[in-house]
């Protein structure tokens, strides 16, 4: 019981809010991208730890903490973006109870709990509710990568759902942090991001040190195919269209990017779709991030080495660009002194002629996006 106690007293409910640019096929539109998760408290300074699809590109970051009379305020730290983490730091209030990492392994039959916020867990006229479900650990940890994320993950069956993401894996035996829940399958199969790794690379976050990230959140988009392999959209997994069978890998969809960070330096901006890193495709057979992490992983961005970025940007109809991390700033593939355009060029004109003897005069006003003039005429 005191353990429970003691869990809850540390795991938070955060809410954010923001701006997120989301793909409409080959298009771009901004969207408001307020969302909810939860959090743990790892120091008595208020670091809390979550999943960085939680909290990177968000403006606004507000945290219930229990047995506080009111939410506190929270500011990103650190992010980490391919194994999903990120650390926030409350800004007011200290001290405060924090949980520590477990001295176990994770491995099968341990008896584990989950605490957090699940989204389907509500009533009416209320917040979301607290929640707390147990269960043991079904697998060995294992690297795994999926479409947001890479690392070492393990399987579990305390029941989580969405709402859950960043929430506290605890060892029930002594309420210490054995994992970091991030995703859920069918058939209650819940992931949970291993102790193992995510405590080494935490303790590098708490200093305010980013870890394998040039600040961003974002995940693979696609390029989508029906059973005869003809293509019949574009966008993220969430996005397929019913006729859609296979999926092809066109790069990393940039949902957000984290003000001052190394991304928004280079000038990589919501909307993008990172294409290369360092000379390697992602637009290859790897449907997942895979490809772009362990490239990441080679050319560490955090080590201040210059790590060269190309990106298709559909809000400037398509244009190629790349730039370096850690070095210039996104020019036209090419021509890299030329900026990259933040927007479709546009241009006016008029237009005279005749049609079977007639005298035409026209104001035109034309723009390019994805290789297709399009406009108006008067």
């Amino acid at each position: 019981t005191q353990v429970k106690t003691d869990v809850r007293a540390s795991t938070v409910y955060i809410e954010t809010d923001g701006t997120m640019v989301v793909p409409n096929g080959l298009t771009a539109a901004e969207t408001s991208s307020g969302s909810s998760g939860t959090g743990f408290i790892m120091t008595s300074n208020g670091h809390v730890v979550t999943n960085s699809h939680v909290a990177v590109g968000q403006g606004l970051y507000t945290l219930t903490v229990e047995g506080r009379s009111r939410p506190v305020n929270a500011e990103l730290i650190a992010i980490a973006e391919c194994e999903d983490l990120a650390v926030l730091r409350l800004v007011s209030g200290a001290p405060y109870q924090a949980l520590s990492w477990s001295a176990e392994t994770p491995h099968i039959s341990l008896k584990v709990g989950a605490a957090g916020f699940p989204s389907d867990v509500k009533t009416s006229g209320s917040p979301v509710l607290y929640t707390f479900t147990e269960g043991i650990i079904n697998t060995d940890v294992a690297y795994h990568s999926n479409y947001w994320s890479s690392a070492d993950v393990f399987f579990h069956s305390a029941q989580i759902y969405g709402g859950n993401s960043g929430g506290p894996l605890i060892e029930l035996d002594t309420g210490t942090v054995v994992g970091v829940n991030y995703a859920r399958k069918d058939n209650n199969r819940n992931l949970a991001l291993s102790s193992t790794t995510s405590r080494e690379i935490v303790d590098k976050m708490l200093t305010g040190q980013d870890v394998l990230s040039i600040g961003f959140s974002g995940e693979m988009f696609y390029k989508f195919l029906d059973a005869k392999g003809s293509t019949v959209g574009y966008g993220l997994i969430n996005q397929a269209p019913s006729t859609a069978q296979n999926q092809a890998p066109v790069g990393v969809w940039v949902r957000g990017v984290a003000a001052g960070g190394k991304a928004k330096r280079t000038g990589v901006l919501p909307g993008d779709i990172i294409t290369a890193v360092q000379g390697v495709r992602l637009d290859k057979n790897d449907t997942t991030m895979h490809t772009y992490c362990s490239t990441m992983r080679s050319n560490n961005p955090n080590a201040n080495r210059t790590v060269d970025l190309e990106i298709i940007r559909p809000k400037a109809g398509g244009v190629t660009c790349n730039g370096e991390i850690n070095g210039r700033t996104m020019g036209v593939k090419g021509t890299p002194s030329t900026a990259c355009p933040e927007s479709a060029p546009s241009a006016s004109g008029s237009y005279q002629g005749s049609v079977g003897g007639v005298d035409l005069k026209h104001d035109l006003t034309l723009s390019v996006s994805n290789s297709v003039i399009t406009g108006t005429g008067y």
